[in-house]
């Protein structure tokens, strides 16, 4: 056993929600924005504006303080769900979101930035730089998303619906692609004039500001966004009218208020995502009444984002959908970790390189882990005390060492670990360790990722999934 100390270290976090598509007729989405972080080492958040249109599909419009600018159109509408969220990880700005159709397809999307001014797209797995260009048109019928891109100046578009379907209709190419998507199957929806270009566009330079007319839109552009003009819907009509979560950005594990409100509902209730949202994890409610709010406390292993469910049934059984993302502000300015850790400590800890491989021990857990030179590590409970003989077969070759206490204790008790390492190639020291953990896993079948520093300042990473390590960046 060896000594203990402890201390923090830290960075900054950003989230933005959404809301969903369910209703027969047009609806609006998120409207929220997040300005530029004031750390210098905390990469710069988007604004954005999210929506849907009745030609039946949405758009994600991402606008940096610093100059980049983003715009994604796809064909996904119907009773599905649309959500996306940005949050810092590292040095990157991450936006990332989905779109699912009632049908069953889906699409994902991420947009990185370092710096707010460039980044890439990942859209459906495949990797888009923006110099070939930062509108981004996606079909996802029959199966795998098709995708173009058109350069844009996208500086003079307002940051809300009304401003963003203008600026569509004045883009022939933008206008071929809406005409060309299948109306949405929404009971009840009527049928959308295809659009028409009311005066000619270049590709690559933004039209003139001609005033044209708009596809069923009777609301003037106003700093609230407002839906277009609706189909006859009856009060009990089946539909969610609203899900949101407040506040957002929360404090990590802080207390976040859900709210919602629907309409010709027999039952309801809302689920918490596993923390990489990919689980149903754990019931929060049941039995809502049309509208209400509630106030949920997040666990502390949720450290990003967490997202929420709400799934309602009308009286034939038909079930409705809506999820809200609520990003979570890390409590840490600075980490190794890819992203915010859960847990950050500075604690006393002793190293010692070997033939192959390294012997690690950690004041904080009393472990000794054992990093192999093919990429395995193994971890052992730290036996030892102090005044115990530590007695190891053989000497070592000259220039080589025989590890002693703690280190020495575990050597000499493992000879198939005598026989990887083979000899130290230096006496033990201690050092002072940064140590962070990141949870891992997925679903219900969480695990924990290990970092932490070794004297020379290399970063190391604990993968217990695979019982890998390696240094990282």
């Amino acid at each position: 056993m060896h000594n203990t100390n402890l201390h923090g270290i830290c960075a900054w976090k950003d989230k933005i929600p959404v809301r969903t598509a369910q209703l027969a007729f047009l609806v609006v989405l998120a409207t929220v924005g997040t300005a530029a972080c004031a750390s210098s080492s905390t990469p710069p958040g988007a604004n954005k504006y999210l929506g849907s249109f009745e030609q039946g599909g949405g758009y994600l419009f991402l606008r940096w303080q610093e100059g980049l600018e983003v715009m994604i159109w796809h064909d996904l509408a119907g009773e599905g769900t649309v959500d996306s969220a940005g949050f810092a990880s590292g040095r990157l700005y991450v936006e990332r979101g989905t779109a699912r159709a009632a049908d069953g397809r889906s699409l994902d999307w991420e947009v990185q930035t370092q710096d707010g001014t460039a980044g890439e797209v990942h859209i459906g797995g495949a990797r888009y730089g923006l110099e070939a260009g930062n509108v981004f048109l996606v079909t996802t019928r029959p199966g795998t998303p098709a995708v173009r891109q058109l350069q844009r100046d996208l500086s003079a578009v307002p940051l809300d619906h009304d401003g963003i379907l203008a600026f569509a209709e004045k883009d022939p190419d933008l206008i071929a692609f809406l005409n060309e998507l299948p109306p949405a199957s929404l009971p009840g929806a009527t049928p959308t004039p295809p659009l028409t270009p009311t005066i000619t566009a270049q590709p690559t330079s933004r039209p003139s500001a001609t005033t044209t007319s708009r596809p069923q839109s009777t609301a003037a552009p106003t700093s609230t966004a407002q839906p277009t003009s609706r189909p006859s819907v009856t009060p009990d009509q089946p539909q969610i009218l609203s899900f949101t979560a407040s506040p957002d950005p929360v404090e990590w594990k802080g207390t976040v208020t859900l709210t919602w409100n629907m309409s010709g509902m027999t039952g309801a209730g809302i689920t918490r995502l596993s923390p990489r949202g990919d689980i149903f994890l754990e019931i929060e409610a049941l039995d809502l009444p049309a509208s209400g709010s509630i106030a949920v406390k997040i666990p502390r292993e949720y450290t990003e984002a967490v997202k929420y469910y709400l799934g309602a049934r009308d009286a034939n059984g038909v079930l409705y959908q809506a999820y809200v993302t609520v990003g979570i502000i890390c409590p840490y300015d600075e980490y190794m970790a890819p992203r915010c850790p859960l847990t950050q400590d500075t604690i006393w800890a002793a190293y010692e390189p070997f033939e192959r491989g390294h012997m690690v021990w950690r004041s904080d857990t009393l472990q000794i882990h054992v990093l192999h030179a093919d990429g395995s590590y193994e971890t052992y409970e730290d036996t030892w005390h102090e005044g115990d003989p530590v007695e190891i077969p053989g000497s070592p070759p000259p220039g080589l060492y025989a590890p002693v206490r703690g280190f020495g204790n575990l050597y000499a008790s493992q000879p198939d670990l005598r026989e990887r390492l083979g000899w130290a190639t230096a006496p033990e020291e201690g050092y002072t360790m940064r140590v962070e953990t990141i949870p891992g896993g997925s679903g219900r079948y969480p695990a924990t990722s290990v970092y932490f520093t070794l004297p020379n300042s290399d970063k190391v990473n604990l993968y217990p999934f695979t019982s890998t390590w390696e240094i990282i960046p």
